[in-house]
C-alpha cells in the first residue's frame, strides 16, 4: 500500500500505479467517499477501481481523486428495466449523436478537400505563370 495522508476528516491513501486500493469501508465520511489520491490515470487502474465500486473524479491539472461514496448506485444490466418512453429518448439521443458524428466527418472531409483544392490551385497558378514566362 502507498503512503497515507492525514486530514482533519481521516486518512487518505496516496497510490502509485502498482498499489492496490484500500477497502471501500476506509473511505472518508466527509467528503463523502474520498478513498485515495494518485498522480496518474491508467486504464488498468480504472478497471481495478470499477470492480470495487471506486471511480475517479477530479479537476484538470489536479491529482486524481478516487471515490466510493456511501450509499452508491449500482446497476445490474440484466436486472435493468427501461420504460418505453426512456427507450425512445435513448434512441433519439443515439440518432442525434450519429447525426453529429456524420456532420463532424463531413466537415473534416470538407476542410481536407479545401486544403487539397488550395494546393491544386496553387500548383495550377504556378504552372500557368511558368508557362507564361516561357511563352514570352
Amino acid at each position: 500500500m502507498g503512503q497515507w495522508i492525514k486530514t482533519d476528516f481521516g486518512s487518505i491513501a496516496f497510490l502509485d500505479n502498482h498499489d492496490p486500493f484500500p477497502n471501500t469501508d476506509q473511505a472518508l465520511i466527509e467528503p463523502n467517499g474520498l478513498i485515495a489520491i494518485s498522480k496518474t490515470l491508467e486504464a488498468e487502474k480504472i478497471i481495478e477501481a470499477y470492480k470495487q465500486g471506486i471511480f475517479p473524479w477530479f479537476n484538470q491539472y489536479e491529482p486524481i481523486l478516487w471515490w466510493s461514496p456511501n450509499p452508491r448506485l449500482v446497476l445490474f444490466p440484466d436486472d435493468l428495466k427501461i420504460s418505453s418512453s426512456l427507450s425512445k429518448k435513448i434512441k433519439k439521443i443515439i440518432i442525434n449523436l450519429k447525426s453529429i458524428r456524420i456532420f463532424h466527418l463531413s466537415l473534416s472531409t470538407a476542410v481536407k478537400l479545401k486544403e487539397k483544392i488550395k494546393l491544386a490551385l496553387g500548383l495550377i497558378i504556378a504552372l500557368s505563370m511558368l508557362i507564361q514566362n516561357y511563352i514570352k
